[in-house]
């Protein structure tokens, strides 16, 4: 789950997101950033057997549908494509006033992306006890604590790069 939300490599993005933001806030964005991603976590990893068999999906099924996206994704990043919308820079700076974004772009999709809920539904389609399920939630909680961590130290991690 660590090398799917990636923590270090979204600590860049959290900072600029952040930067309007004094210390205090940032560390407030941060817990609830995390706290979101956890929430979102932890609903697809327990529900995600459940969603399996509502759509009649098999794990494998889904690895490959993920796979398939994942790599048009990957292609479409490649792509050069220019926002065909316009703004001004009061109305972002608006925008981004009045959106809170710990719990998006934070929270979903950059923290609990479609990686790690795809990861989390795998798993909870692998998962056939209480245990599973547990170090499944163990693993999620342990990754949000690493990520928001970072999130906290990344001031003094990009002063030092």
């Amino acid at each position: 789950m660590v090398a799917l939300v990636n923590p270090l490599g979204i600590a860049p993005l959290f900072l600029v997101l952040t930067e309007r933001f004094n210390p205090a806030e940032r560390i407030i964005i941060a817990k609830k950033g995390t706290f979101t991603a956890s929430i979102i976590l932890i609903i697809f990893g327990l529900v995600g057997t459940y969603i399996f068999k509502f759509y009649g999906l098999t794990v494998d099924a889904f690895r490959i549908m993920g796979g398939i996206i994942f790599f048009r994704n990957g292609l479409r990043m490649l792509e050069v494509k220019l926002s065909r919308g316009r703004s001004t820079p009061k109305e972002t700076e608006e925008n981004l006033e009045s959106n809170d974004i710990a719990i998006s772009p934070i929270g979903i999709p950059i923290i609990a992306g479609p990686g790690s809920i795809t990861a989390a539904m795998i798993l909870s389609g692998d998962a056939h006890n209480f245990i599973d399920y547990g170090v499944l939630i163990f693993a999620i909680i342990f990754t949000m604590a690493l990520t928001f961590y970072t999130f906290k130290g990344s001031d003094r991690l990009s002063k030092k790069l």
